[in-house]
């Protein structure tokens, strides 16, 4: 039985490495760093060092420098790695680009749907940050690939994590109507829909995510669908300091959409959109860089 259980052991190290007893914040902030190193380096086809990059051998020294694993040299083959990404994009998904007519580039997703990538061509080249709202890059995406899934907030992290949330993908959100990743509880009565995100655009959130930096203002959106009256408090507290920020909302009209932001300092949060009665609407935990 022991001789078992240290198999077992010995297996998922040798799967994920170092990268097994990091917290999601130390993965993030790594991930983070390694690719600023990287900022910059010019594009040169074939290579792979500061001198000259191209776009898989970035995505190969950032995956063996943040998560210890090795990818395969060339895009043809990184394109049949890990899984492919149904829900959210999260901080490590490698972004697949059609540029050629096949999949001919790739990048790493970072945060509100920009990617760090070596690009060959256009007003910059070379290690650069763009977005995948860009009109080039919108056109062009295929699909994400996730190799790594980042623990939840306070674990460790466990690869391929079925119990992890998902919603729908980014070419679903392009042809939906209801793209918004919006939590809706029916309540007795209430209907309420409270949305979490980064920017404004055409009246809605978008650039979901659960990573910010401290300088950008986090917007949010309720909408109280039933009641003309109704008192809910959005609770932010902070899981470092154990400090908590209420931001009250009163006598909502009916149907009335209200959209508003505010700035947090470095940590982990949990965001919780409550009743004064202290029932739970909405709960999602974040992250400010």
């Amino acid at each position: 039985m022991r001789k078992l259980l240290l198999i077992c052991i010995l297996s998922v190290f040798v799967t994920t490495g170092l990268y097994c007893s990091k917290t999601r914040k130390q993965i993030v902030s790594e991930l983070f760093a390694v690719v600023d190193k990287w900022m910059g380096t010019p594009y040169v086809y074939g290579g792979d060092s500061r001198t000259g990059i191209d776009c898989s051998a970035f995505t190969n020294r950032v995956y063996t420098e943040v998560f210890n694993k090795t990818l395969p040299r060339t895009v043809a083959k990184q394109k049949f790695t890990g899984t492919t990404v149904t829900g959210n994009l999260q901080p490590g998904d490698l972004l697949f680009f059609n540029i050629d007519g096949k999949i001919s580039h790739v990048g790493i997703f970072v945060f509100d749907n920009k990617f760090i990538h070596a690009a060959s061509a256009g007003n910059e080249v070379g290690v650069i940050k763009s977005s995948l709202q860009e009109k080039y890059y919108r056109a062009r995406f295929v699909y994400a690939k996730r190799l790594v899934d980042l623990p939840a907030f306070g674990t460790i992290a466990l690869e391929n994590d079925p119990a992890l949330p998902t919603i729908q993908s980014l070419h679903e959100k392009e042809s939906s109507n209801n793209d918004m990743n919006s939590i809706t509880i029916t309540n007795k009565s209430d209907l309420v829909s409270f949305i979490l995100g980064a920017v404004v655009y055409k009246g809605e959130i978008r650039d979901l995510t659960d990573s910010y930096f401290s300088e950008r203002e986090i917007k949010y959106s309720i909408e109280n669908i039933n009641h003309e009256k109704n008192h809910f408090v959005i609770s932010i507290l902070n899981l470092n300091t154990e400090r908590e920020r209420k931001i009250h909302l009163f006598d909502m009209k009916k149907d009335k959409k209200i959209i508003k932001g505010f700035y947090l300092p470095k940590g982990n949060y949990a965001i919780k959109l409550k009743t004064t009665k202290n029932e739970i609407i909405f709960e999602k935990n974040i992250f400010i860089l």
